[in-house]
């Protein structure tokens, strides 16, 4: 059985959506064989490509394409433009396939164009409510873009034949707006390319004093939190690490290298490694748009993840997520947790558990076998 990926964003071992994007290609490679993927998306820096059977490598849009998809409203991402103008050639892959597998709900014109000329059944992951997460996260796409990005979910929604989020929440969101049929909705955990993960003694018993927090910081919601970690850390004193592990990010306007017990880490890196040594993980980042993959790679950790309340939107509750009301109140109970060592040992544990039955690769393998019926 062939299947036809399509992702209008890269996979990757780093990056939320990216690393989402890897593990659902590795849990149906696991399932159909390399040699039965056909990979259609753009090139991607940290994964080989080159395995499956065949790949098609988008290319991004040009200036003139751009313009056309801000008057028209009908487009708005590279991989769409651009598969819309070699329709013939997805045609061709189209015709080896035995089912289509979409990554995010923004590439609508493309489902509607495979619909009516096959009969394929299309499998479509929502990463995140789009008309949200642009507002918050890329509000200057968002206001030239915003009828294209519902526009998009909207066909979507009418032509896909199973769609799958993350959580419960973001499920209802999307039925109540686009008046969707309960029979074509699903839920499938937030998951990556990472596997089970275990934390020896030996690692828990030696960890850091110390948080961590990471992020890619091209985005205005990363960005932002990081500089008001930053300043609260300007004006404490604390006496315990902070690791910041991400990418583009600058260190001349954050002033980052002036301060005290601050380590940074630019990506890639093996993240896990890192914060396997770290016992507390601090996360103001409040997501209106999806589900925060930063929160899943520190479970993966073991590590005890502060955050506000919408922080934790799309995960199970449980001792290894602490809510704070501000972001001093985060490093504050970071600073109390690191003196109660039998407490952040035994947490630890819990979160790798949790992260084992209910994100790890192993999980997604095994309920992708159950949407896809092998």
């Amino acid at each position: 059985m062939k299947m036809l990926f399509i992702t209008p964003q890269p996979p990757e071992n780093y990056g939320g959506g990216g690393m989402v994007i890897n593990g659902h290609l590795r849990a149906l490679e696991s399932l159909l064989g390399n040699k039965n993927i056909i990979y259609i998306g753009p090139q991607s820096n940290t994964v080989d490509l080159s395995k499956y059977y065949k790949i098609w490598i988008t290319e991004k849009a040009g200036l003139i394409n751009k313009v056309a998809a801000a008057i028209f409203q009908n487009t708005f991402t590279g991989t769409e433009i651009y598969l819309l103008r070699h329709q013939k050639e997805l045609s061709s892959f189209l015709e080896e396939a035995d089912f289509v597998w979409v990554e995010t709900t923004k590439l609508g014109t493309i489902l509607q164009l495979i619909k009516s000329r096959f009969s394929l059944p299309i499998y479509c992951f929502s990463h995140n409510d789009e008309i949200a997460y642009y507002m918050q996260s890329e509000p200057h796409i968002y206001k030239i873009f915003k009828k294209a990005i519902f526009n998009s979910e909207k066909l979507t929604a009418e032509y896909a034949d199973i769609i799958l989020f993350g959580s419960e929440i973001s499920l209802k969101t999307f039925q109540k707006k686009f008046k969707v049929s309960s029979a074509k909705l699903n839920i499938l955990n937030m998951f990556t390319h990472i596997p089970r993960q275990e934390l020896n003694s030996t690692t828990n018993n030696n960890y850091i004093k110390g948080v961590a927090f990471s992020g890619s910081f091209k985005y205005l919601h990363n960005m932002r939190s990081l500089l008001k970690i930053i300043n609260i850390w300007r004006e404490n004193n604390f006496d315990y690490m902070l690791v910041i592990i991400g990418s583009g990010f600058l260190s001349k306007r954050t002033n980052l290298l002036t301060l005290k017990n601050i380590a940074i880490v630019n990506q890639p890196v093996d993240e896990i490694n890192i914060l396997k040594f770290l016992p507390i993980y601090v996360n103001p980042v409040v997501s209106y748009g999806g589900i925060l993959i930063k929160n899943l790679v520190a479970l993966s950790a073991g590590n005890i993840v502060i955050g506000f309340k919408d922080t934790f939107r799309g995960y199970l509750e449980g001792s290894y997520f602490i809510p704070a009301n501000d972001l001093r109140e985060m490093f504050e109970i970071a600073n109390k947790l690191l003196s109660e060592e039998g407490f952040v040992k035994s947490t630890r544990q819990k979160a790798v558990k949790y992260f084992n039955e209910s994100h790890s690769l192993e999980y997604g393998i095994s309920e992708i076998a159950k949407i896809i019926r092998i």
